[in-house]
């Protein structure tokens, strides 16, 4: 497989049409993304800063550290976006004293447009318990 780049993710991301966009990078470095695919519609979420690494990454695993935090553990619980981020940043945090490794310091990027629109989107992906 040709490697995944900044530059190539924004330009198919470009072509595609998608004007609104939320994006998870759960990898090691990926915060070296965030300056290549921010815009005022995107918020960009990355695992790692772009001079760390990403913890749990193995050839048999379902999620890296971050990812199963954010998507398996704290989306089922928060109702929001940024409350989902902070709480996979806690749970990572913890993991990683835990496990004895540093911190890879997730990142939190949201475009001015795309903050505006965030009730309305989080309505959608976040309904209501009833």
């Amino acid at each position: 497989l040709a490697p995944v780049t900044p530059s190539w993710l924004r330009r198919v991301l470009d072509e595609s049409g998608i004007r609104r966009r939320v994006i998870v990078l759960s990898a090691c470095y990926s915060g070296g993304f965030i300056k290549e695919l921010q815009s005022p519609d995107t918020l960009v979420i990355a695992a790692a800063a772009a001079d760390k690494p990403s913890f749990g990454c193995t050839d048999d695993a379902d999620f890296t550290y971050f990812g199963r935090a954010f998507f398996d553990e704290a989306m089922r619980r928060e109702h929001g976006l940024r409350a989902t981020y902070e709480q996979a940043v806690l749970t990572l945090r913890e993991r990683e004293e835990e496990q004895g490794y540093g911190h890879s310091d997730p990142q939190w990027v949201l475009g001015e447009k795309l903050a505006q629109d965030m009730p309305i989107l989080e309505r959608s992906l976040f309904p209501p318990v009833p």
